[in-house]
């Protein structure tokens, strides 16, 4: 048996190269401004606000009260209701970042039919082809014995931090393939050929609030990113030509539980490997414009406005980027 090649910067920054050139391409397509490139200077091209869900504030409840800003001068004594976006782009139909699809703990949190109506923009308009789930808190979304095969769902433990999040984590993954399976016969039978082999999921458990604790995981695991977007329509092996029409970039869906801490440190390390010139500050800045573009952005409070969310995450970052920086 062959040896498994070790993966490394060096090697991951090979092969972005090619993916690097069709994102290029499409973006100069798209528009000469340079505001309009990465890394993306006019926040507008990171925005998708097709897709919100109502999020209750309860003046009651500790985990609402602690969503927004406390330095507010509005008091309110009766439940009130603010637009939340659940994503953005990170780059432009490449990679999407956003907040678990399904059904979340906090009590405020996205209902079963607008997680549904979430998860069909994803698949049928955003054309996500991979969901790469980040959670500690759930098992994979292909793990049918820890989703105790569709039963309930996932509740937090122990059993008083579920009385601050009653509700569970609900699997999203059949959903997805439902309605994927639904699209890609539809344009089967309209003759156009399947959009793509499968939807994938893949499964890369970060702690919460917290960074990869193994580096050689998180090279394996922005491998695996690279692998799908090198990846065309066909999956075979198809080496990006300018003017090949049926080259279409896969669609990566990053997510943790509010799509903005562990999300936004693997999608910092991600576009650092297919736009290395790119410093840690202009990335970390890139992320956050991103991040801001969701509706409700204004009204979290200073704990969840950041994205990646906490110091330690940031700090993550920014030692990944001086590690490509240094390959460079």
């Amino acid at each position: 048996t062959p040896p498994i090649p070790t993966i490394t910067i060096r090697t991951l920054l090979q092969r972005a190269k090619q993916i690097r050139r069709k994102i290029m391409h499409d973006s100069n397509n798209d528009n000469n401004n340079s505001n309009s490139l990465p890394p993306y200077k006019d926040s507008s091209h990171l925005s998708y606000p097709q897709s919100t869900y109502n999020m209750k504030i309860l003046p009651k409840n500790n985990y609402a009260k602690s969503l927004f800003n406390k330095s507010s001068k509005t008091k309110t004594t009766t439940t009130a209701t603010v637009q939340r976006g659940y994503c953005n782009w990170l780059l432009p139909q490449t990679i999407m970042i956003g907040q678990y699809p399904g059904m979340t703990p906090e009590l405020n949190g996205p209902s079963s039919k607008e997680c549904r109506n979430h998860i069909e923009k994803m698949v049928c308009d955003a054309n996500i082809s991979l969901f790469c789930c980040l959670q500690s808190e759930v098992p994979s979304q292909e793990d049918d014995v820890g989703w105790n095969n569709g039963d309930d769902g996932i509740y937090l433990e122990p059993e008083y931090v579920r009385r601050e999040f009653p509700r569970p984590f609900t699997r999203y993954g059949p959903v997805a393939q439902s309605l994927f399976a639904t699209l890609d016969s539809r344009s089967s039978s309209r003759g156009s050929g399947s959009r793509r082999r499968l939807l994938e999921f893949v499964h890369n458990p970060i702690e919460d609030l917290s960074v990869p604790t193994c580096n050689d995981g998180l090279l394996s695991l922005l491998s695996r990113l690279l692998d799908h977007l090198e990846g065309s329509d066909d999956d075979t092996d198809h080496n990006y030509d300018d003017n090949d029409d049926n080259y279409h970039q896969k669609t990566i869906y990053l997510h943790c539980w509010g799509g903005r801490g562990r999300a936004g440190l693997v999608g910092s390390c991600l576009v650092s490997l297919l736009l290395p010139e790119v410093s840690s500050q202009e990335i970390l800045d890139w992320v956050q414009r991103g991040y801001d573009t969701r509706l409700g952005a204004e009204s979290m409070s200073e704990g969840l406005r950041r994205s990646p969310q906490t110091k330690e995450q940031r700090l993550f970052v920014r030692e990944f980027v001086d590690s490509v920086h240094a390959e460079i």
